[in-house]
């Protein structure tokens, strides 16, 4: 990973320490329906009245552990535009005349290209060790 950082500090302009590496993620919490289950007499078929309806919410969360810092939304949805938000908050908590590397899983709305990500923000592909 050293190699990849200095890479990305010769790219930027910026010196390597001036460089905060973040984690993301998010998840969904609420209601997921399952089965309804009912005794019956077998070769019966019983009514089983459920609420099929479904309900969530995401939460999008962004960790620099070295520099104690966090960022993070509630949104209604997880997308590439609900992705997009969550970067510009985490942008607010970078500090200033600093470069920030953004580590990602490989969720769909991560590979989708974002329509608009702050200058100050990267998001490598891998940093992998070469």
């Amino acid at each position: 990973m050293p190699t990849r950082l200095d890479e990305i500090a010769h790219e930027k302009g910026v010196a390597i320490d001036k460089i905060e590496i973040w984690f993301a993620d998010e998840a969904r919490v609420g209601q997921k329906n399952k089965i309804t289950r009912r005794w019956a007499k077998r070769g019966s078929r019983p009514s089983a009245p459920h609420d099929q309806r479904t309900v969530s919410t995401y939460i999008f969360g962004a960790i620099s552990p070295k520099e104690g810092k966090g960022a993070a939304l509630i949104m209604p949805k997880c997308n590439t535009f609900a992705m997009e938000l969550h970067l510009a908050e985490i942008a607010k908590s970078v500090s200033s005349g600093v470069h920030a590397v953004l580590l990602l899983d490989q969720a769909g709305w991560h590979m989708t290209e974002p329509r608009r990500v702050c200058r100050r923000l990267q998001l490598p592909n891998r940093m992998e060790p070469s």
